[in-house]
Parts: structure tokens; C-alpha cells; sequence
């Protein structure tokens, strides 16, 4: 059920974003995985995982928002997310 929502969200995302930016967002489900750890199963995070996770969510943050391709963020960019 989950693989099924998420290839949905993602198909229904490349509708309104390119697909560049699209799989970026997609590996955000990388860097959120200490915070589903501790969220989910009450895993000890250590503090380098989080520092790293935030870097590089930080990162991704600034290339898909950066503007440059000329599409501004909108609905595709969200329905990436949600697939990650």
C-alpha cells in the first residue's frame, strides 16, 4: 500500500514539476530517516546523524529552491515530498 501511494504521488507530481527537481526531493526520504527513527520506533539518534540529516536537508532545500530552471516551487514540489 505504501510503495503504491508513493509511486502515485510521485507520478501525480512530475504533472507540475520538472523531473530534475522532482528526483531530488525524492532522496529526502534518506535524510529524514533519523527523524522516522525516533518518531516512529524510539530510536536513539546520535547527534551526527541529525547534524548530518539537517546539512543535508539544508542543501537540498537550497538547490530545488533555487529558481533557476524557471519554475518557481508549487503543487509538484509538495506531492514530491510527500512521496519521499
Amino acid at each position: 500500500v505504501w510503495l503504491f501511494a508513493g509511486f502515485c504521488l510521485q507520478a501525480l507530481g512530475l504533472l507540475y514539476t520538472t523531473a530534475q527537481r522532482s528526483g531530488l526531493l525524492l532522496y529526502l526520504n534518506v535524510k529524514l530517516v533519523p527523524f522516522f527513527a525516533l518518531a516512529l520506533f524510539g530510536r536513539h539518534v546520535p547527534f551526527s546523524a541529525w547534524l548530518s540529516a539537517l546539512a543535508a536537508l539544508l542543501g537540498t532545500c537550497l538547490v530545488a529552491g533555487d529558481g533557476a530552471g524557471g519554475v518557481p516551487p508549487n503543487v509538484g514540489d509538495a506531492l514530491s515530498v510527500a512521496a519521499a
